[in-house]
């Protein structure tokens, strides 16, 4: 999986945007899919070669194959579904895993004000530091958003959408 990131982070990921009747999907562009994908393949084929070199008896080969491949399946797909989409009423992201997708996001007549604030978070393998939107709403309160990173991408085209709208953006 080390070799999959390191292909992700030399090929780079874009995304791109479709609209129509007002709606915007944002998708990785498919060179980005075909670069993570090409990225999984040869870490499968990276844990077979140390499997047929260690021999499939020795436990910690099986284990590195198989917990490759399983990584792949549950990674992988969940990239090509990333979308965020903003309509006319708001913006919605579709992220996670395949089996167990997260969906976030807010309607535009809810929100006053956003910010973007750079934060730590808490996360299992460490503390990190991201961008939280942190939305002002019209009835005073605030929600805070950690978006993925489609939604990050496209953070400038989504601000534009939000001011367009008359959300002032600090």
């Amino acid at each position: 999986m080390v070799l999959a990131v390191l292909v992700v982070m030399v090929g780079g990921c874009g995304y791109r945007i479709h609209e129509s009747d007002g709606v915007a999907t944002i998708r990785f562009t498919t060179s980005t899919l075909a670069t993570v994908s090409a990225g999984a393949i040869a870490a499968v084929v990276v844990a077979a070669v140390v499997v047929y070199v260690r021999g499939i008896e020795n436990p910690k080969a099986t284990l590195i194959i198989g917990g490759t491949v399983l990584a792949v399946l549950a990674i992988v797909p969940g990239i090509w579904m990333d979308t965020v989409t903003v309509g006319p009423d708001g913006v919605t992201q579709r992220t996670g895993f395949w089996f167990a997708p997260t969906v976030k996001g807010f309607r535009f007549d809810e929100v006053s004000e956003l910010s973007i604030e750079r934060r730590q978070v808490k996360r299992r393998r460490g503390p990190d530091t991201r961008n939280i939107w942190v939305l002002r709403r019209r009835d005073g309160s605030t929600r805070e958003i950690d978006p993925g990173d489609l939604w990050e991408q496209a953070t400038p085209y989504i601000i534009g959408k939000m001011r367009e709208r008359g959300i002032r953006v600090n």
